[in-house]
């Protein structure tokens, strides 16, 4: 299958992780005579990372946004503006 199909349907099936760094692990893969199994094995490790360092940030963001909106409310006497 041609790089550019595989590329699609990486991105038809939201593997961000996968799709970034697929040029990468494939020629070291080939490089080193890796075998198919071995290779989907490191996609499918750095597209577990991404995940997880995306919820990460996710959940940094919410707390961040909850933080924020809880300082608001307790300002709320003070009338600071928040936004």
């Amino acid at each position: 299958m041609p790089r550019h199909e595989v590329i699609e349907l990486m991105t038809t099936l939201k593997l961000a992780g996968m799709r970034l760094n697929y040029d990468e692990i494939v020629t070291a893969g080939r490089r080193r005579k890796r075998d198919f199994e071995a290779i989907l094995c490191d996609l499918l490790a750095v597209e577990i990372a991404d995940k997880k360092a995306r919820s990460i940030r996710y959940q940094e963001k919410r707390q961040l946004r909850s933080l924020r909106d809880d300082d608001c409310q307790n300002a709320g006497s003070q009338r600071a503006v928040c936004v």
